[in-house]
């Protein structure tokens, strides 16, 4: 199972608690190194959190039966996706018929793969071999032996691109349970 929750105001960091206050969570919520939240009560039940905060949007993700990330973006105009994309994702990422095509294509991509990062708790600046594809959403490499990624890429509205990835076993087919936390 994985629940991904998000508010339009507010900090991710309170999101667990509001969660998963009917489960009895202990409440305490520690980060690791870069920022990954982690907890006791939490590990001692076999679930993983992620947490992400944008502009206008945070988000968290719990799940059970694997390691879980979850990304928000903003859909910034102002973000050459051509160059960034580049040095990401590869040239031909950022493609589309359209400015607004490839701007959605690169914002799909970018979720999708922080979220994927996230639940091997790295970020950019640690060189994993991570291939992202769209339509379907895919993630492939980097995952621990005996793992393969469900992905999911979750409707919060035209503003921001939402998006989970979980390693899990190979025979586990995760449950997605998603929705604005109000």
């Amino acid at each position: 199972m994985i629940a991904v929750v998000w508010t339009r105001d507010g900090d991710p960091a309170a999101l667990p608690g509001r969660l998963l206050a009917k489960l009895g969570w202990d409440g305490a919520l520690t980060r690791t190194d870069l920022g990954a939240p982690e907890s006791d009560w939490l590990t001692a039940r076999g679930l993983s959190v992620s947490l992400t905060r944008t502009d206008g949007l945070a988000a968290c993700a719990v799940a059970r039966g694997g390691m879980v990330g979850v990304d928000a973006e903003a859909v910034d105009p102002a973000v050459d996706t051509d160059a960034v994309a580049a040095m990401h994702f590869g040239a031909d990422a950022a493609t589309g018929a359209t400015e607004e095509e490839k701007r959605d294509r690169f914002f799909r991509l970018w979720a999708l793969q922080e979220a994927a990062l996230k639940a091997l708790g790295v970020g950019f600046s640690t060189p994993v071999d991570l291939a992202v594809t769209l339509d379907p959403a895919t993630v492939t490499g980097g995952e621990p032996a005996g793992l393969v990624w469900k992905t999911f890429e979750i409707g919060c509205g035209p503003a921001h691109r939402l998006a989970a990835a979980m390693a899990v076993a190979p025979d586990l087919q995760p449950l997605l349970i998603a929705g604005e936390f109000i």
